[in-house]
């Protein structure tokens, strides 16, 4: 749980319970400050950004089956300590069951960055036919001095992850480092995405 304190000092204090109402451990926390330094243009002199974010994270052991919920306070060092703020809570529903659900639900081929510094449009490619989540196979036609493409791919539930491998035109593995998939060659290059529940069900 990562806590945006925002212009507040500090995390005052929290309670985390399980589903059966037992205390969740928390194995560890820490806070940190996103710095943003500032530069005065008539001075060049930099000063902290006081909009820098101060974050908060804890984790915590022991979610059980079904809902599970934590509530913290903030405080701000003017505010005396005995002075009650605002309480936020989070309830996390841990599924009782592995899901062997996944579903791709978008699909863009896109420029990749440096790709989309050479031509200001930056739309994706058109895909043939348009994308529809029961349809599995789909064309796109690339410029033929790139060999690069970016796939944007969203995958339902939010769990589920997205596996890749292509062959080149030319009969060459292509080369994919997250969603960018490089060596793309002259002719039919296939890419294919499976997209992988969380029980491993493909």
């Amino acid at each position: 749980m990562v806590i945006d304190q925002g212009f507040m000092t500090e995390v005052a204090g929290f309670v985390a319970e399980s589903a059966s109402v037992a205390d969740l451990d928390r194995s560890n926390g820490w806070s940190f400050t996103q710095r943003r330094e500032w530069r005065n243009p008539f001075t060049s002199e930099r000063t902290l950004d006081p909009s820098s974010d101060r974050l908060t994270v804890l984790s915590f052991d022991g979610l059980e089956p079904g809902v599970n919920n934590i509530r913290f306070q903030l405080a701000h060092e003017r505010i005396p300590s005995f002075e009650t703020l605002p309480t936020y809570s989070l309830s996390v529903n841990r599924a009782s069951e592995v899901s062997s659900a996944a579903e791709l639900v978008a699909l863009e081929l896109l420029e990749t960055e440096t790709q989309f510094e050479r031509n200001d449009a930056g739309a994706a490619y058109p895909l043939t036919p348009e994308f529809h989540a029961d349809t599995v196979r789909y064309a796109v036609q690339i410029p033929p001095d790139w060999d690069r493409v970016t796939v944007d791919a969203e995958a339902e539930p939010w769990w589920a992850r997205i596996e890749m491998r292509g062959t080149a035109a030319d009969g060459n593995p292509l080369s994919i480092e997250g969603n960018d998939v490089t060596g793309v060659f002259p002719g039919a290059n296939t890419v294919e995405l499976n997209a992988l529940a969380e029980d491993g069900t493909t």
